[in-house]
């Protein structure tokens, strides 16, 4: 049993009431588990640390475009639902999440209402069906070729991508182009997407194509 949050109105630590006290003091004995126990909620205290900067560093705060695409392509290969999620408006932004899928598809119904929850829908699903890594390697995405034009409140992404995806022995790319509108949020001055183009390219696979796969699954 641990005490570690028996915390003073000073914020300094009061030890357990369970120590052993005789007319000279605290015994041996508590000292020592007063002091084992001292190292057991700092060991906890730094974990709980480690855990919280690691989570930032995964998806830290957005203040231009250029950080959202980075965040968006380090959540895409490290299949990470929240953080990918995070790339996109929500209801404190003007506009609405709008996806257009790559011509194959785009008199497909499952693209008809298509919103951010449903991205983040596709990534959870992704990330239940593939493993974590393949030979050491993690999924990738190269973005190249990109160009970012920023233009007050709004700007827009245009880039390649080759999105590299593990699963045990076998290897799947998508292949295409990824155009992006971004706005920033006027109260926080958080930047978001809120518009994806996606376009295939002949005799590949596309980014539409794996989320038609995922969703209907």
């Amino acid at each position: 049993m641990l005490f570690c949050k028996n915390i003073g109105p000073t914020g300094e630590r009061k030890f357990p009431h369970f120590m052993m006290l005789t007319a000279a003091g605290i015994k041996p004995v508590s000292i020592l588990l007063a002091t084992m126990l001292l190292a057991a909620c700092t060991l906890f205290e730094l974990r709980d640390a480690e855990e919280s900067d690691a989570a930032t560093n995964l998806c830290p705060p957005v203040y231009n475009p250029d950080d959202v695409i980075q965040n968006f392509q380090r959540s895409v290969s490290l299949l990470n639902p929240s953080c990918y999620f995070e790339s996109f408006v929500d209801s404190t932004y003007l506009q609405e999440f709008q996806f257009i899928p790559e011509a194959g598809f785009q008199d497909s119904p499952l693209f008809g209402d298509w919103t951010a929850q449903r991205e983040y829908e596709f990534l959870t699903a992704l990330q239940q069906y593939y493993s974590d890594d393949y030979e050491g390697r993690e999924h990738l995405l190269i973005l190249s070729n990109g160009v970012l034009v920023e233009l007050g409140d709004s700007a827009t992404y245009h880039a390649d991508y080759q999105l590299e995806m593990f699963q045990e022995d076998s290897l799947r790319n998508y292949i295409g182009s990824i155009h992006l509108k971004l706005s920033r949020q006027s109260t926080f001055q958080r930047w978001a997407i809120y518009y994806w183009e996606d376009q295939s390219v002949p005799a590949t696979g596309s980014w539409t194509e794996l989320k038609a796969m995922m969703i209907v699954q």
